[in-house]
């Protein structure tokens, strides 16, 4: 009698143990790509050093990796994708692409906490960092999350680019940013981007949004030459503006930008402005020091020729704090 009640006994802790879900195991070494694809197993990596690539296509999903090695992708040749069901936390900065080097992010959440300038940095033509679905999150310090610079390029079809402390993107030395699709945003009291140093930033489709009142701005930001800022379509939740020389542009051919309670778009200090289509909510105007504002069409929320001309820039910041 005994005996069977331990072989009850016994069958029952083993029913006990195989309906615990098994937990993820932990590595600190990435496994070996099957044909070009990493598939890390719903598993976790703790990495201490760089994933490198040189050439070739690699795709790394369905894991958590995270590290607080500097620039813990970089990617000099080839196209590496960070795919579905991959999320990547790091302390440090997370991607680097250089050389020609092409990183995408298309579905995972790739989320960086660290002091380093730039999250993700591209320099170089041909080099990209594009992000079609998931997310590209820095939180926590007053850095930015995606910067392009030195004619390097950056695509956004889908997903999300933010941050909570700071600008989300930045155009400089000729890089390039289309955002076509997906949403970049700030709940920071700054700029959601800006172009600086020849660089752009091209809205075609998605939503740009900020804290600030203003989302978008072309400026010199202590840089010899200014930036563009170039709307066709999409949706831009708060103004566009540009200032500080005569490089310095916003055009708007299609879209929405602004909001009715504030700046649709200014210019100021010798910067220049063109409305040739699109929708612009909010007042409109040109500042006190040459800047520089021609419509040629669209449609406003209010009448545009009240507020094109010469502005009182101290009237324009009573304006927006009593908004």
């Amino acid at each position: 009698m005994k005996k069977k009640g331990l072989w009850i006994l016994l069958i029952a802790v083993v029913l006990l143990i195989s309906a615990v879900p098994a937990m993820a195991d932990e590595y600190t070494t990435l496994p070996t790509a099957t044909g070009n694809v990493i598939d890390l197993g719903g598993n976790t990596y703790t990495l201490s050093a760089q994933y490198k690539q040189t050439s070739g296509s690699v795709t790394i999903k369905n894991g958590t990796i995270t590290s607080s090695v500097t620039d813990l992708f970089e990617v000099s040749g080839g196209t590496l994708t960070l795919g579905e069901g991959l999320k990547v936390n790091c302390t440090s900065s997370g991607l680097y692409a250089h050389n020609g080097g092409i990183i995408n992010i298309d579905g995972a959440t790739v989320i960086g906490t660290g002091n380093d300038y730039s999250f993700a940095y591209a320099t170089g033509s041909g080099s990209q960092i594009n992000i079609s679905s998931g997310s590209l999150v820095k939180n926590g310090s007053n850095h930015v999350t995606l910067s392009i610079d030195q004619s390097a390029s950056s695509t956004i079809s889908g997903g999300t680019v933010s941050n909570n402390m700071s600008t989300a993107i930045v155009a400089k030395g000729s890089g390039t940013i289309t955002v076509s699709g997906g949403t970049v945003t700030t709940t920071a009291n700054m700029v959601a981007g800006y172009a600086v140093s020849g660089g752009k930033i091209t809205v075609s489709g998605g939503t740009v949004d900020s804290g600030n009142w203003a989302a978008l701005s072309a400026i010199r930001f202590g840089q010899a030459t200014g930036g563009t800022i170039e709307v066709t379509g999409g949706t831009v939740k708060k103004a566009v503006g540009a200032y500080e020389g005569s490089d310095c542009k916003v055009i708007v051919s299609g879209g929405e930008i602004g909001t009715t309670d504030s700046w649709g778009m200014y210019v100021n200090n010798g910067a220049s402005g063109t409305v040739s289509g699109g929708t612009v909510k909010g007042w409109v105007g040109a500042g006190n020091q040459s800047g520089t504002l021609k419509i040629t069409g669209g449609v406003f929320s209010s009448d545009p020729t009240s507020y094109v001309g010469i502005v009182s820039w101290i009237s324009v910041i009573r304006l927006i704090n009593t908004a």
